[in-house]
């Protein structure tokens, strides 16, 4: 479309300035393909949220797990959590704790999917306090246990851009 880019990565690229035109053709194009083209800073600071917690649940393999979510957006926001938390619930309707609980349940579900790792490990690699707790959150959630889940049939997975 005539555009440079800069810089492309999850939910993120950089491009020279366009024209409100070719803004508008790229909204057009975006949109064909599931995607959407964010311009408030408020929009891209909920994406912005939501990437680093996909980062954190899903490529975090340096990290063995930290102490807190709202330290680790701290860190990379540059933003007081409770902010960040407004701003995210004022523009999502879901708050970045209820986001990230959901998060981290559907890694959990695809983890136990793939059943290659202990639901002790995936506990752990999640930060759930326990396996228990693990077990807890599926009863919760989906009003069946893990076993059950694992032996079903059906597919539960909620894809991530349906979260919120």
């Amino acid at each position: 479309m005539g555009c440079t880019v800069h810089d492309v990565e999850l939910g993120h690229a950089v491009i020279n300035k366009p024209s409100d035109t070719i803004i508008q053709q790229i909204k057009e194009q975006l949109k064909k393909y599931g995607f959407d083209l964010l311009i408030s800073e408020k929009a891209q600071m909920v994406e912005k949220v939501k990437t680093l917690l996909i980062r954190l649940l899903y490529f975090n393999t340096t990290i063995k797990w930290i102490d807190s979510y709202s330290e680790y957006l701290e860190l990379f926001m540059q933003v007081e959590y409770d902010k960040l938390d407004k701003q995210f619930l004022s523009e999502s309707g879901c708050s970045i704790q209820r986001y990230f609980d959901t998060l981290r349940f559907e890694r959990a579900k695809e983890l136990i999917s793939y059943k290659n790792l202990s639901l002790r490990c995936i506990a752990e690699q999640l930060g759930y306090g326990s396996y228990e707790e693990l077990s807890l959150d599926f009863e919760q959630r989906l009003k069946m246990d893990i076993k059950s889940y694992n032996d079903s049939d059906s597919n539960y997975r909620q894809s991530l851009d349906k979260i919120i």
